[in-house]
């Protein structure tokens, strides 16, 4: 049974007497008061209760959607308990749940050293570093394991993968300037073709 006085709601507590069926109840002055949950981000908040008496322990189901946590519980009227439950105090209480976005940690490695340190929400776009990591005789292919669009869901790494850089072939030393190379990159040798003069002497030189 309850009873209503100066806008307030009571309910019996024990012992409550009823007088020849008549309705002579005796209360004790009990008070309900509210229970309002706010949510603030993405997840759902809900209270064992939505109002109690004062004393009462309350629970609250705080579930946060994929890719979020809670980030905080507040109210300026109760301490909440990290259990997200409370005591019911003799006024009215709004509860604050903060949801926030889950940030995740991705690293570009170079070998053994970082070469990039980035923070991604849940769910954005992973992007490569716009500088590529050097390393002397080596050339840049790409980033191991990663692939266009990839989002963000955990912490995350990537390794560098490198090529080595061949070698130019050294040009051979000729004691006169080489030839031109053929159609297949090869180097002539020249030929060195003596030639004398009218008299035979102070013979020429030719390099063909």
């Amino acid at each position: 049974e309850t009873a209503t006085a100066d806008g307030s709601t009571y309910g019996p507590s024990e012992p409550y007497t009823v007088v020849d069926g008549e309705n002579d109840v005796t209360f004790s002055q009990i008070i309900l008061y509210s229970i309002t949950v706010i949510v603030n981000g993405d997840g759902t908040a809900t209270a064992s209760a939505v109002s109690a008496v004062a004393g009462t322990t309350i629970e609250l189901d705080v579930v946060p959607d994929v890719g979020n946590h809670v980030g905080s519980v507040t109210s300026e009227q109760v301490t909440v308990y990290d259990s997200h439950s409370f005591t019911m105090p003799s006024c009215d209480v709004v509860i604050t749940v903060q949801f926030d976005r889950n940030v995740y940690t991705v690293l570009w490695y170079a070998g053994d050293d970082v070469h990039e340190t980035q923070s991604y929400e849940h769910g954005e776009t992973i992007q490569p570093p716009e500088d590529e990591p050097t390393v002397d005789g080596y050339s840049f292919v790409r980033w191991d394991g990663y692939e266009e669009g990839t989002a963000a869901t955990n912490d995350m790494e990537y390794h560098a993968v490198f090529e080595a850089i061949p070698e130019e072939p050294e040009e051979p030393e000729y004691p006169y300037p080489p030839w031109l190379p053929d159609d297949d990159n090869v180097w002539i040798p020249p030929t060195i073709v003596y030639q004398e003069d009218e008299d035979g002497e102070d013979p020429w030189i030719f390099v063909v």
